[in-house]
């Protein structure tokens, strides 16, 4: 790679935790529907705590789709480089 490798690899492995925690929001939410609809959850407590996730969750959300685009600037200027490099190459033969 033109450039380092680690970034992307740092940065995939982010988008990969974030997802994680996505997914774990999701479940939590099952959760508390479930307590609420068999009634071990009071609505305003489960409305406070939905409210609580949906922010937290959608954090989450845009902190994905930073990384994705820092991702995909990365690759784009990688692809540039690699252009040019290849330009340069054929000038030198």
């Amino acid at each position: 790679d033109v450039l380092n490798g680690k970034d992307t690899d740092k940065i995939e492995k982010c988008i990969h935790e974030y997802e994680k925690q996505q997914a774990e929001y999701d479940r939590r939410f099952y959760t508390l529907y479930n307590d609420r609809l068999t009634g071990l959850l009071p609505e305003d407590k489960f409305t406070m705590l939905s409210r609580r996730l949906e922010s937290e969750q959608q954090e989450v959300k845009s902190h994905i789709a930073a990384l994705n685009s820092q991702l995909d600037e990365y690759k784009n200027e990688e692809s540039q480089i690699q252009r040019f490099l290849d330009i340069l190459r054929e000038i030198k033969d």
